[in-house]
C-alpha cells in the first residue's frame, strides 16, 4: 500500500514538474514579447528625442513616455517575479519531493555493498517516519513546545540543530516550521514568511504553498505572493475570506508594480536627462577642443612660416657670403698673379741695373786706364761703381 501510494505520489510530482516546466517556458516566451515591446518603446522615445532637436537645453527638455510603456514594464515585473518563483518551485520539487528523496536513497544504496545491505533499514526508517502522525517527544509533542523553546533560547540556528538531532519525515519537519511560524505570526511577519517558505520547501504541498502566499502578503511582499498565487494547482480551493484577501493581494501587487514602473521610468527619464547633459558638455568640450586645436594649428603654421622665412634669409645670406668669398679668392689670386708679375719685373730691372752698372764700370775703367790714373783712386772709383751696381 505504501509503495503504491509512493508511486502515485511520484507520478503526481512528475506531472506537476512537467506542468511547471511548460508554464515556465510559456512565461519566458511572454517575457520575451514584453522585452521586445519595451525595446520598441525605447526606440520610439529615442526618435522623439532626436526630432525635438539635439540643440535643446538638456535641463529644460521633458521626455514623454507613452502609457503603454508603463503597462508593459509592470507586466514585465509580474512575469519576472513569476519566473523566479517557478524556478524556485522546480528546484524544490526536484530536491525535496518524495520521489526525489527515494531516488537519492536508491542511488546511494547501490553505490557500495555496505550501502546496499543498509538500504532496507533506511527504507524502513523512511516508511516509519512517513507513517508517523504524532510529533516525537524530543520536539515537545503535538505543541512542538521544545521547538518553540529552542527558538526562544537560540533562534533559528538552535531550531535547526534540534530538528537535525531527530530522524523526521519532511511532513513532520514542515509541521515544526509551521508551528513555530504560528507562534511568532503576530510579532514578526517577515520571519513568519521565511518559516512558511521553509515548510513549503521541505514538504512542497499545495496547502503549504497557499499558507506561504498569505504570509508573504502579511510581510508586505505582494509581488512574490501574487506570483505564487498564480502557481497554485488548478482546483485549489479558497475560502471566502481567502478569496477577499487574494483580491486585495492582487490589487496591492498591481499598485506596487505600477509604482515600481513609475519609479523605473522616472529613473530612466533622469538618466536620459543626465545623458543629454553629459552629451551637451561633451559636445561643448569637443567644440572648445576643436577651437584650441585650430588655434594651435594656426600658431604652428605661423611659426613654420616664420621659420621658413628665417631659413630662406639664412640661405640667401649664406649664398651672398659664398659669393663674396669666391670674389675674395679671385681677388687674392689676381693679387698673387700681379705680385708675381711685379716680382718678375723687379728681377728683370735688377738684372738690367746690374748689367748697366757692370758696363758703366768697364767703361770707366777703360777711360781711367787711358789716362793712367792713380791706382788707389781707380780702385776707389771701381768700388763705388760696383757698390752702386750691387745696391749698396
Amino acid at each position: 500500500m505504501a509503495a503504491q501510494e509512493t508511486t502515485q505520489s511520484a507520478d503526481a510530482k512528475d506531472a506537476r514538474i512537467k506542468e511547471l516546466t511548460e508554464e515556465n517556458a510559456l512565461l519566458f516566451e511572454q517575457l520575451h514579447v514584453v522585452q521586445e515591446e519595451l525595446e520598441k518603446y525605447y526606440h520610439k522615445l529615442k526618435d522623439c528625442e532626436q526630432r525635438k532637436g539635439s540643440g535643446a537645453d538638456a535641463g529644460g527638455s521633458v521626455v514623454v513616455i507613452p502609457p503603454q510603456a508603463g503597462e508593459a514594464l509592470a507586466e514585465n515585473l509580474k512575469l519576472r517575479a513569476l519566473v523566479a518563483q517557478q524556478q524556485a518551485a522546480l528546484q524544490v520539487e526536484g530536491t525535496n519531493s518524495l520521489a526525489a528523496r527515494l531516488g537519492r536513497m536508491l542511488i546511494t544504496g547501490v553505490s557500495s555493498a555496505g550501502s546496499f545491505i543498509a538500504l532496507p533499514v533506511r527504507l524502513r526508517r523512511m516508511w516509519k517516519a512517513l507513517d508517523q502522525t504524532v510529533p516525537p517527544a524530543a520536539l515537545g509533542g503535538r505543541s512542538f513546545q521544545k521547538v518553540l523553546d529552542a527558538h526562544a533560547a537560540g533562534g533559528a540556528e538552535a531550531v535547526e540543530k534540534l530538528l537535525d538531532s531527530v530522524f523526521l519525515s519532511p511532513v513532520m519537519r514542515a509541521n515544526a516550521y509551521t508551528a513555530l511560524a504560528r507562534q511568532i505570526m503576530l510579532t514578526d511577519a517577515r520571519q513568519t514568511a521565511e518559516l512558511a517558505r521553509l515548510a513549503w520547501e521541505t514538504d512542497p504541498q499545495p496547502y503549504r504553498l497557499k499558507w506561504l502566499i498569505f504570509r508573504l502578503y502579511d510581510a508586505g511582499d505582494a509581488l512574490n505572493a501574487e506570483a505564487l498565487l498564480d502557481m497554485l494547482p488548478a482546483g485549489s480551493s479558497l475560502s471566502d475570506s481567502e478569496e477577499r484577501q487574494a483580491a486585495r493581494l492582487r490589487q496591492e501587487a498591481k499598485q506596487e508594480r505600477a509604482r515600481q514602473a513609475r519609479e523605473t521610468m522616472k529613473a530612466s527619464q533622469n538618466e536620459a536627462g543626465q545623458l543629454r547633459a553629459t552629451m551637451t558638455k561633451l559636445k561643448q568640450a569637443a567644440e572648445e577642443s576643436k577651437k584650441q586645436q585650430e588655434a594651435a594649428t594656426a600658431q604652428l603654421n605661423k611659426e613654420r612660416s616664420e621659420r621658413k622665412q628665417e631659413l630662406t634669409q639664412r640661405d640667401k645670406r649664406i649664398a651672398e657670403l659664398q659669393k663674396a668669398a669666391d670674389q675674395a679668392r679671385q681677388e687674392a689670386a689676381r693679387a698673387r698673379e700681379a705680385q708675381a708679375a711685379l716680382q718678375g719685373r723687379m728681377d728683370a730691372q735688377k738684372k738690367e741695373s746690374d748689367a748697366l752698372a757692370l758696363r758703366t764700370a768697364l767703361m770707366l775703367k777703360n777711360m781711367l786706364t787711358q789716362f793712367e790714373p792713380d791706382t788707389a783712386v781707380l780702385s776707389r772709383v771701381m768700388r763705388i761703381v760696383m757698390g752702386t751696381a750691387s745696391g749698396k
